[in-house]
């Protein structure tokens, strides 16, 4: 049996009932009793779903239907800015699987993807990495100069 990790959503969805629960008056425990965690993971959960708000992070994106590693890896190449099927598409399966923490159980996610989007990753011919050059420059490039 292959253990998968949740995907943002399923995450945020798990940690804001943890924030609920404790605001309709359980105790740590009793919310912890509730998800099947002790009472420190209970309020951990509260604690991050207080973040993800704060921070403004966007349920609807489609990158938050990634799992953890391919959503950190993507979100470290596009700068932690939010990113679309048609950026990713951009790049070649074996740029994607250079990136730290990306493998090909990830990189399998991330067809599967791009496939629901209707999209697909580039080949890896040598000649069309001037698109992941590309998809590199128009983030970081960019945000050099709005920072001047």
């Amino acid at each position: 049996m292959t253990k998968t990790t949740p995907s943002f959503l399923e995450r945020m969805e798990r940690a804001k009932k943890a924030h609920d629960l404790h605001a309709s008056g359980l105790t740590w425990r009793e919310v912890g009793v509730e998800l099947g965690v002790g009472k420190q993971r209970a309020s951990h959960l509260a604690h991050l779903y207080n973040y993800w708000m704060k921070r403004g992070n966007r349920p609807e994106s489609p990158m938050h239907e990634l799992s953890g590693h391919p959503l950190g890896a993507l979100s470290y190449f596009f700068g932690y800015k939010d990113f679309t099927p048609e950026q990713v598409s951009k790049l070649s399966k074996s740029y994607l699987l250079s990136l730290y923490g990306l493998g090909k159980t990830s990189l399998k996610e991330i067809e599967e993807w791009l496939n629901r989007h209707g999209f697909k990753l580039v080949d890896d011919h040598p000649r069309r990495h001037k698109n992941w050059i590309d998809a590199y420059e128009e983030y970081h490039v960019q945000d050099t100069y709005d920072r001047h």
